[in-house]
């Protein structure tokens, strides 16, 4: 639903509609859940204008996915919509701090919300930090009686390996711990089968996303190079972006065409995405930063026991399984503290 040159014109008419619609409806609103960028512009466009044009709203919440995706518009943005621009442009409002030509919509949202919600409590400590505050520094300061951070979840019903329909194997927690593993390994002889990997009993960590920078896609190549030669077998499901990462993992993929042990794919495959899951043992998630992550999550659901980065919702729902600080209970996964090669590299040995 993003990623368009019109994005910002796009979410702008989206947020002006919506609230048209809701004027029509003539009801009172307890609270209205907004996110991001893309419809931050809600909350100053009701405060100055809707809420004394017929619309009555209680609260206004926005959560706060990731920080470092603003939506950055020009006066005549607003205008467009029939509204005054300018009138934004100032300091106390969306004037954006480095550029005093333009709005900067995630800011408005922080500005005029009730309530702000970052996707993790860690990830709500570390937006006050200059490193990842990105430039707005000063407004999330004045605002942080407002900001109280709460862990992000999945889709319960669309992840779930009991009624997956993209699952042949299909399985529960709720089953002995050898039922379980019989059936991940079937799922892993399917993948296997899919994906012309030999079809071996052996480790298999997965890597499913965007390789961006904020997922360390870096961290990502060592791991699987860890795994490759740790006998075990490494999947990657993934889109990618810019040039230089995409120019680094065709020539990976194409180093190891004839490696049966890997499979690299640069795409968006719902299906495929559910297999990998349910036949993975370990998914790699070594972000640089990650408000909340879902990934590690749909892992838990699935059996594939998470090997992170301590950072953000990570840090919030992964417990190192070695770490004797922790209560065993509590302990679900593999973590490692600094960005680097040589802690993914640590961790990935760990979980094999």
């Amino acid at each position: 639903i993003y990623g368009y040159r019109a994005d910002v014109t796009r979410f702008l008419f989206f947020c002006k509609t919506a609230l048209e619609f809701l004027k029509s409806e003539n009801k009172k609103i307890d609270i209205l859940h907004i996110h991001d960028w893309h419809t931050s512009i809600i909350a100053p466009l009701y405060k100055e204008i809707y809420s004394k044009d017929k619309l009555e709203i209680k609260k206004i919440v926005l959560s706060i996915h990731n920080l470092k995706y603003q939506g950055f518009s020009k006066p005549k943005d607003i205008d467009n919509l029939g509204f005054d621009g300018r009138y934004f442009l100032q300091d106390e409002k969306l004037k954006d701090p480095n550029r005093p030509r333009t709005l900067n919509l995630l800011k408005g949202g922080i500005s005029y919300s009730d309530l702000i919600v970052p996707v993790s409590e860690t990830y709500a400590k570390e937006i006050f930090l200059k490193a990842n505050e990105k430039n707005l520094h000063k407004v999330i300061e004045k605002n942080k009686k407002k900001i109280k951070g709460i862990i992000n979840g999945i889709d319960p019903k669309y992840w779930d390996p009991k009624t997956d329909k993209f699952l042949k194997h299909k399985f529960t927690e709720d089953f002995s711990i050898k039922k379980l593993i019989d059936l991940k390994k079937k799922n892993k002889k399917d993948l296997q089968k899919y994906l012309n990997l030999d079809q071996v009993d052996k480790p298999l960590i997965c890597s499913i996303g965007r390789l961006v920078p904020q997922k360390g896609p870096s961290l990502i190549k060592k791991s699987l190079q860890t795994a490759l030669k740790n006998n075990a077998q490494f999947v990657l499901l993934g889109d990618v972006f810019d040039k230089k990462t995409t120019k680094e993992f065709y020539k990976l993929k194409s180093d190891l065409k004839n490696n049966s042990n890997v499979s690299i794919l640069f795409e968006h495959n719902e299906k495929l995405a559910h297999l990998i899951f349910a036949a993975a043992d370990f998914v790699i998630i070594p972000s640089l930063f990650e408000p909340c992550g879902l990934t590690q999550m749909i892992g838990f659901k699935y059996g594939a026991v998470p090997i992170v980065r301590k950072t953000g919702g990570l840090a919030d729902s992964v417990f190192d399984l070695d770490d004797k600080k922790i209560d065993k209970e509590k302990r679900n996964g593999f973590s490692f503290e600094k960005f680097s090669e040589a802690q993914v590299e640590s961790a990935t040995k760990r979980a094999l």
